[in-house]
């Protein structure tokens, strides 16, 4: 099976430029160096009646898990216009309606890939989350999210939905196959390095894997611009199947 390297994809010139990402996550500090601003966002919250409203203040993040995501994609393809959708405030978790509502906002936005560095393993809501992924795909979205090995994580266990896993024999800019029936693959689960952080002070894993690929995919939505949703998962799996230096890109 092939390996998907970055730096294959980067001598086409593609820097992600154009493609528009959101990063569905805890927010985006966008005056971090790694980042370098980003082009806008929402935030998503429940009051306490349990309503979902909306304003305008993702900016900021309390927990450092959506910048380290976003830093990662901003490293792979520093062309593409980050957007932060913020739907975590204090911890890792939120109801699973507000990250439906997140996915149909996106849709709404018309974005070309949402990061989910995230997964949920509750069962309540599936049925409406699989019916949100399946109007991404049908308008063309990319969602990439995190995909723990042998899990039942949703929503990166739909066929309609590009799952991560990360995987320590990875190298930091290459990405293999996980499962060619499926729509799945593994990456590195390291960070971008800070100065004077030791990296496993750092986040890591499933979530800094699925942020590595994501990265990936913008430089290959630019390069093959107009590609539909299904033509991109059969070329990652083509990919995958054969030797990369004979596929053309």
């Amino acid at each position: 099976m092939g390996i998907l390297h970055l730096e294959s994809l980067r001598r086409t010139g593609a820097t992600g430029k154009g493609v528009k990402v959101a990063v569905v996550d805890s927010g985006i500090n966008g005056t971090h160096p790694h980042i370098g601003g980003i082009a806008g966002g929402i935030r998503i919250a429940v009051d306490e009646n349990k309503n979902i409203y909306t304003d305008a203040k993702h900016t900021g993040d309390e927990i450092g898990h959506g910048t380290a995501c976003a830093a990662l994609i901003r490293l792979k393809a520093p062309g593409v216009s980050l957007h932060s959708i913020k739907i975590f405030e204090n911890s890792l978790s939120t109801y699973t309606q507000v990250l439906i509502y997140a996915l149909s906002w996106c849709i709404e936005e018309s974005f070309d890939i949402i990061n989910l560095s995230l997964g949920s393993k509750g069962n309540r809501h599936a049925d409406s989350l699989h019916k949100v992924c399946r109007q991404a795909a049908e308008k063309n979205i990319l969602i990439v999210s995190s995909l723990p090995p042998l899990s039942q994580s949703l929503p990166g266990l739909y066929p309609e939905v590009l799952g991560v896993c990360s995987d320590e024999k990875c190298g930091f800019d290459d990405i293999l196959p996980d499962d060619l029936e499926n729509f799945n693959c593994r990456a590195s689960g390291n960070p971008r390095p800070l100065p004077g952080l030791p990296v496993q002070m750092n986040f890591k894993g499933d979530s800094l894997a699925c942020a590595h690929v994501t990265g990936f995919m913008a430089l290959l939505k630019e390069q093959q611009k107009g590609i539909r949703w299904k033509t991109l998962s059969e070329t990652l799996k083509a990919y995958f199947a054969k030797d990369f230096n004979e596929l053309q890109l």
